[in-house]
């Protein structure tokens, strides 16, 4: 069996790690994986380069482009431009194949664009979603049949990530001079409007006192406008930007809430399972996902994407410190029961042989 991941671009959000993530766990069973589309070239050890991130133009180029002689058994589409490539591809070639399309994000359609989805997603063989939130929203959106949707949780790989205090690295609490025993709250992912950084920042500068402290790890367009929003607002000494970091891992271990406050849309929040599997609880906006993670209050914490609620939300997390350890300790057990790798490939591979079969 041969599949071909079909991404858009890959770069460094949490649609990407996925692909990379499932890629590597599908190869460690004996099957053929290549990846293709924009960005790839040096991020995975098969991939076919092609300019998919480039609108009409470059979906065209990518069709002519594509070696023909390296059709795959399955295509898995991760957006809605990969699924008309693949569609495109197999027309071209003569061969069609089943074409699986994983929704990782939804985004504001018109009435035409969506009219041209549904028609689009009832084309192909199957649809997969992270999350039975997830499956609700495509399902009220694309006239689908829930059932129809097959819903597969994503594993994290374990073995990099012990809870907090098996190996505690306070490095990144030593760069930013964070006192000893300080309450250090903390967030990666882009920083940009749809993640809402600014809003956690604004909250935090209300409801925090001097004896609490932000880190937030991470790079994006709005990274320079929110350092100097801190500086102005004389914040600098309780946030501290450390940029993108490679060993996530020892991040989570330096901070006591990860908070995820994203206010339009959310793929999944896979940073939220990284920080649980270290042992620390999230505070997270109810957006995709967030009811298939957190047991709120009991493995984490769940408050609505505005402003006044992640406030409150914060002010919760502070006065349950007593109990965080416990919440952290059920937020572990949590995910390593749903969001296990081996599972998850499994589950793939089933789907992969139901696709064949039809």
């Amino acid at each position: 069996m041969k599949i071909i991941h079909v991404t858009t671009h890959a770069g460094n959000g949490g649609d990407w790690q996925i692909i990379k993530h499932l890629t590597e766990c599908i190869r460690k069973r004996g099957v053929s994986v290549e990846i293709c589309g924009a960005a790839v070239t040096g991020k995975d050890g098969s991939t076919i380069e092609l300019p998919l991130n480039r609108g009409f133009s470059g979906l065209i180029k990518s069709v002519a482009r594509f070696p023909k002689d390296r059709l795959p058994d399955i295509f898995h589409a991760h957006s809605t431009a990969g699924i008309v490539f693949c569609i495109m591809v197999c027309v071209c070639s003569f061969s069609m194949r089943p074409i699986l399309y994983t929704h990782h994000i939804d985004y504001k359609n018109s009435k035409i664009k969506r009219i041209f989805k549904i028609i689009l997603y009832k084309s192909i063989w199957g649809v997969h979603v992270n999350s039975s939130s997830s499956a609700r929203s495509f399902s009220d959106q694309f006239l689908f049949k829930y059932d129809d949707i097959k819903v597969i949780f994503i594993g994290v790989d374990e073995g990099r990530i012990l809870p907090k205090g098996e190996r505690l690295c306070p490095r990144y609490r030593k760069k930013l001079q964070i006192k000893e025993g300080a309450f250090v709250f903390g967030y990666v992912g882009r920083v940009d409007c749809e993640k809402n950084v600014e809003g956690l920042v604004e909250a935090f500068s209300e409801v925090c006192s001097e004896s609490t402290f932000l880190m937030i790890a991470g790079d994006g367009p709005l990274r320079v406008e929110l350092e100097a929003m801190v500086s102005k607002n004389g914040l600098g000494a309780r946030v501290g930007f450390v940029g993108h970091i490679a060993d996530v891992e020892n991040f989570y271990r330096s901070i006591d809430c990860l908070v995820l406050p994203s206010s339009a849309r959310e793929t999944f929040g896979l940073v939220v399972v990284e920080a649980a599997l270290c042992g620390v609880p999230t505070l997270r906006t109810n957006l995709a996902g967030a009811s298939d993670q957190i047991i709120d209050g009991w493995s984490g914490y769940i408050c609505e994407p505005d402003l006044q609620s992640i406030k409150q939300g914060l002010k919760r997390v502070l006065s349950d410190r007593d109990n965080l350890k416990y919440v952290g300790i059920n937020a572990r057990k949590t995910m390593r029961e749903k969001f296990d790798s081996a599972r998850m490939t499994d589950e793939f591979i089933e789907l992969y042989e139901n696709a064949l079969e039809r």
